[in-house]
């Protein structure tokens, strides 16, 4: 017996005429009644054509397959030995595939390296690229030579980035100096190869031979005074630097490089351009306040000094507002923002 009040609902029989509900989102076809007896069911023997068994065995690894799988995980020696011992494990690889065979994968590049003190330098390079597999063209790579605090590096770089890059020296302890760059150079055998170079403002100043720290005339390629602040974002043209004589024109060593196989490296010129653009700018302008709205967490006095990186620079070039706060200045220097 059910109580006859309006909260309880009484028991329904269901019929031809009154179906079972179905759940909102699920198809009725779906809803197999209890007395359903329709269904069929298809079994496909084993003699069957369409019968397709599942491949169950599992798939050993070669040592191609597997130095494929280290490369691709970008994994480090020890790792890949790891991963190879576990896999050996489980019984996943061939017989003939080594684990070990990390232990020893510079060996072959190795003979074509040599250790003389703090320098580690390349002894044949065409010899290189053939145990590499490449043909060596040398218009085909430049050179770029850089430093850090406690390292010094020479690298060749593929023109147009197609191929990896392949470090030919390295040096420890060393400071950033001419001496050091007349080693290295002399190392590698430049002369003989005659690579373009790429690299910052401070190594090409010491491979044409520039006196170091703010001289008078500090450019490679002209002529520029650093002192004439007058005319600093106001001349144009200054004199070409035709004579690299030391003694002269702040010039103090020999060239060791070709001035016209040197390439400045794009990110250093708009690095250079945004810093001397920024630094110039009125402190009070609506230009220079807009640049502190936009980047609120550079410091004041970073800001001033135009310090900037790659995506900030980027960012500003695309900002249309900052564009028209800085053509109502109507100053020369939009000229140097156009040109990053």
């Amino acid at each position: 017996m059910y109580a006859d009040v309006p909260s309880v609902t009484k028991p329904i029989l269901h019929s031809k005429d009154l179906p079972h509900p179905v759940c909102p989102g699920s198809s009725s076809a779906n809803i197999l009644d209890d007395n359903n007896s329709d269904v069929e069911f298809k079994s496909i023997s084993s003699d069957s054509d369409e019968f397709s068994p599942q491949e169950n065995t599992p798939h050993l690894i070669n040592q191609a397959e597997f130095n494929d799988l280290v490369r691709d995980l970008q994994l480090s020696r020890s790792k890949a030995e790891l991963l190879g011992s576990r896999l050996q494990q489980w019984n996943l690889l061939l017989p003939d595939t080594k684990v070990t065979f990390f232990r020893n994968r510079s060996k072959v590049y190795s003979e074509f390296f040599k250790r003389e003190g703090e320098y580690c330098y390349c002894t044949d390079i065409p010899g290189l690229f053939e145990a590499m597999n490449q043909n060596y063209d040398k218009t085909e790579w430049r050179l770029f030579i850089d430093s850090s605090k406690y390292s010094l590096k020479a690298v060749l770089l593929h023109n147009g980035n197609k191929k990896p890059s392949i470090p030919i020296g390295h040096a420890v302890n060393c400071k950033e100096s001419y001496e050091t760059m007349r080693t290295l150079i002399n190392l590698i055998k430049y002369k003989e190869h005659k690579w373009k170079v790429c690299g910052d403002l401070k190594v090409i100043g010491m491979l044409v031979g520039l006196q170091g720290g703010y001289t008078k005339y500090c450019c490679f390629l002209c002529l520029w005074d650093s002192r004439a602040k007058q005319h600093h974002y106001v001349r144009k043209e200054w004199p070409v630097r035709n004579e690299y004589i030391p003694g002269k024109m702040n010039i103090n060593h020999e060239l060791l490089v070709d001035p016209n196989n040197v390439t400045l490296p794009p990110l250093h010129i708009k690095l250079g351009l945004m810093k001397n653009f920024v630094k110039a700018l009125d402190k009070n302008s609506d230009a220079f306040r807009y640049l502190q709205k936009i980047f609120p967490n550079i410091t004041e006095r970073k800001l001033k000094e135009g310090i900037f990186i790659g995506p900030q620079i980027r960012k500003i070039m695309k900002d249309s507002q900052f564009e028209n706060l800085y053509r109502l200045k109507k100053s020369l220097l939009g000229t140097h923002l156009k040109c990053l």
